[in-house]
């Protein structure tokens, strides 16, 4: 075979094998030779980072009390943040799947990747993290300065918007504390009065005095003792007045006012005093957050 044929052969194998890798063909065996193993330590974290195309959240951990830093200072949700650090604990590298950076893009480790960055005490992690994997609970990544794209599993379940991270608790009112609860509605203005001697729970509205029953005033009540919202309203509200009102005074004279604004799938709820946000309950709540007078009247 003349020279000039060899040459011809080597630039076609040159070309093909430049096909291959653009295309990717050199990706499909990863390897598991020097995959590093992750040991993060979950307890030791105090602070996360998420940093998304869309924008950046930051939660801080002090007096074992989560709290969001950035983009709005707020109580966080600890049960989401729990379930996060437990899924993080977990987390594991497989194999790597490319060494090259122009694979970026094909395994979204470019600027369509979510960047969680924590420090465990130990070492700092900043984990570029796809949207995406090969299969339901895996997702591909890179791990600090490292330029490899890894394998990993389980693929974790971030929480990506802002109502993600924030505590929806609206008001905390013990049961037991509760002296008078006021209850306002275009339909009717009542109020349930426990008896100051007798503990006994009556039915108040204009001119008229019953008996409430004691075991469903509570049942209800005890929905106030931890009450959360279902998100966050984010414009203000157009309706000057309040719908619906709900004011609870307690034992040590203070009190607590829900200011509700009726929509047509959902209410919106304020506090007085204002603690600065917007809260909304689905739609499918108002009867048990707002019930008639007559669901606490005793049956016969």
């Amino acid at each position: 075979m003349g020279s000039i044929q060899i040459a011809k052969l080597l630039a076609v194998l040159a070309v093909l094998m430049g096909v291959a890798y653009a295309s990717g063909a050199f990706d499909n065996a990863p390897s598991t030779i020097d995959v590093p193993v992750l040991e993060i330590s979950t307890e030791g974290i105090d602070r996360i980072e998420v940093v998304t195309p869309l924008r950046t959240v930051v939660v801080e951990k002090s007096s074992g009390t989560w709290r969001m830093r950035d983009p709005v200072e707020w109580a966080a949700d600890g049960g989401s943040i729990s379930r996060f650090l437990s899924q993080l604990s977990e987390l594991h590298l497989e194999s790597v799947v490319s060494i090259s950076e122009d694979r970026y893009d094909r395994y979204g480790v470019d600027s369509t990747a979510y960047v969680i960055k924590v420090n465990d005490g130990k070492e700092d992690y900043e984990l570029v993290m796809s949207p995406k994997g090969p299969t339901q609970t895996s997702v591909y990544m890179r791990v600090n300065n490292d330029n490899r794209v890894f394998l990993a599993s389980p693929r974790l379940a971030i929480p990506l918007s802002v109502s993600s991270w924030r505590d929806k608790l609206i008001a905390s009112i013990p049961a037991s504390s509760v002296v008078r609860a006021s209850v306002t509605s275009p339909e009717e203005s009542y109020a349930l009065v426990r008896g100051a001697e007798t503990g006994k729970w009556t039915i108040e509205s204009t001119g008229s005095s019953i008996a409430a029953d004691s075991l469903k005033t509570m049942r209800w009540l005890n929905r106030f003792r931890r009450f959360s919202a279902d998100g966050f309203v984010a414009d203000p509200i157009e309706e000057a007045s309040p719908t619906h009102t709900l004011f609870f005074e307690v034992e040590d004279g203070s009190s607590i006012k829900l200011n509700i604004f009726k929509e047509e799938s959902r209410m919106v709820v304020s506090l007085d005093p204002d603690n600065g946000a917007l809260f909304y309950i689905l739609g499918s709540r108002e009867s048990s957050v707002i019930p008639k007078s007559s669901s606490f009247e005793v049956s016969e």
